[in-house]
């Protein structure tokens, strides 16, 4: 899964804020002109039970006068948007730093991966909050998230035997649906594609569909999947439904048209496909077949009334 990229700060507080896969730390109130900084907003790992990874993020101080920091590491469910009760993965070698007017303090972190950790993607977040000077009440330093900032870890567990894109390959449904065939002149194709999350990882599924003819050449305009690039959560599902023009050339008419899906799990270059052959031979026989019994039932009646009226003219001679 690739996070959002859009800011982790805010002016009053650490807001975690998740809409389908996007993970960011949304302003939902104004920044300040001079707000300090965290260098890494998202951090990405593809890690298996046992691993050991060391990192280390920069905060910068553009205040005024020293600060105190206060760094923090919690488990967090992007779904709910809540921190949980769960150790997290992180740990860090420094919780507390003072930090002069324009200073860039390294944050260092590790990451450790318990051997009977099962698979899935899990969401930590390094917390840098400001130690008010305020006392309350019993004594103890006011620790808050005012003026809080946040970089987001996503660590994707795979185990040794099944690669995430074999998660993917294995742990996804996908169909691609024709629910109208459409008609020339009279309606259009009508397409309905949608893709299931069942593993316990997060995907940003993205892709296409593409109408082709025979010779493989694009017929409409591409039909993006998920183009927001948003969250597929396990059992979660993304469906696309699009109604397109393609039997305006009537000169191929009888062409079969091939409808085919491609989708990425957005770690790699695999993906999965499906396709579907639509033709209208079928319905342009049925409507010709039955515009010809109705032509001849047409003309049989046509005849049988002719006739009729001769034979009733024929009968009133005779009588007079």
């Amino acid at each position: 899964m690739i996070i959002s990229k859009d800011t982790l700060q805010t002016a009053t507080k650490i807001l975690l804020s998740l809409s389908l896969l996007y993970l960011p730390l949304s302003g939902l109130v104004s920044t300040p002109v001079n707000a300090s900084s965290i260098s890494s907003k998202v951090t990405e790992y593809i890690l298996t039970p046992g691993d050991f990874e060391m990192g280390s993020i920069e905060f910068t101080s553009t205040d005024n006068k020293v600060i105190e920091i206060n760094i923090s590491v919690k488990s967090y469910d992007p779904q709910t948007e809540t921190f949980l009760d769960t150790k997290p993965f992180i740990g860090i070698s420094k919780s507390k730093y003072s930090v002069k007017p324009n200073e860039t303090v390294q944050i260092e972190y590790a990451v450790s991966i318990p051997q009977e950790q099962p698979q899935g993607s899990y969401f930590n977040v390094i917390a840098v909050e400001p130690i008010q000077n305020s006392l309350p009440k019993d004594g103890n330093v006011n620790v808050n998230i005012s003026n809080g900032y946040g970089s987001l870890f996503a660590l994707h567990i795979e185990d040794a035997q099944t690669n995430i894109d074999k998660v993917f390959i294995d742990q996804s449904d996908t169909q691609l649906i024709i629910t109208k065939r459409g008609f020339p002149f009279l309606g259009k194709m009508e397409i309905t594609y949608i893709y299931e999350n069942k593993s316990n990882f997060v995907f940003r599924p993205q892709g296409e569909i593409r109408v082709l003819n025979k010779d493989g050449k694009q017929v409409v305009e591409r039909i993006e999947i998920n183009p927001e690039s948003k969250a597929v959560y396990p059992n979660q599902k993304v469906e696309v439904k699009k109604s397109v023009n393609v039997w305006d050339n009537l000169d191929k008419v009888l062409e079969t048209k091939i409808v085919t899906a491609r989708t990425y799990n957005g770690f790699t270059e695999n993906y999965l496909t499906n396709q579907v052959e639509v033709s209208l031979k079928e319905p342009i026989f049925l409507l010709g077949t039955v515009s010809v019994v109705a032509l001849l039932s047409i003309v049989v009646v046509a005849i049988k009334a002719i006739f009729g009226k001769k034979e009733k003219r024929s009968k009133t001679e005779s009588e007079q």
